[in-house]
């Protein structure tokens, strides 16, 4: 069964996805939010980094957030917590903040208008919030982001 809080969920994303340049459907949106926000995770088949080929996958999140800069870094949100479908939609916290097991890495990548990319790490999750979660990530000092 389906809880108010889900269906609320669903209009959120859906909302959400107006300000993005384009919806799920394809439609245009108001295409005020440019920046993209990636979830890069790599992960080794030998098990350990540098061992074996890698396996590199990315996670874009969508309707794309709002990016804007903060004291050292970058504030990313609102973003649509989990809610079941159909259709289903948002993310959960281990799909943001995926974990560090052995063999398994991953950076956020923000790609602005001006299309470069830009490599960061999560400082902070903020999951307190019924309707959204909020993002702290900090720059990372390596150019590239593997």
């Amino acid at each position: 069964m389906v809880s108010p809080r889900d269906r609320f969920l669903g209009l959120a994303d859906r909302l959400r996805s107006k300000a993005s340049p384009t919806q799920l459907s394809g439609v245009a949106g108001f295409d005020v939010r440019t920046a993209r926000v990636i979830v890069r995770s790599r992960v080794w088949t030998g098990g350990h980094p540098q061992t074996g080929a890698p396996v590199v996958t990315n996670l874009e999140i969508f309707p794309r957030p709002h990016v804007q800069g903060a004291s050292g870094g970058l504030l990313i949100g609102p973003i649509t917590p989990f809610y079941p479908g159909p259709p289903a939609g948002g993310y959960t916290p281990e799909q943001l903040n995926p974990g560090d097991a052995v063999g398994f890495e991953w950076v956020y990548v923000v790609i602005e208008a001006d299309g470069v990319e830009r490599p960061y790490k999560l400082m902070r999750i903020d999951t307190t919030r019924p309707f959204r979660y909020m993002l702290t990530l900090t720059a990372l000092d390596r150019k590239v982001p593997f």
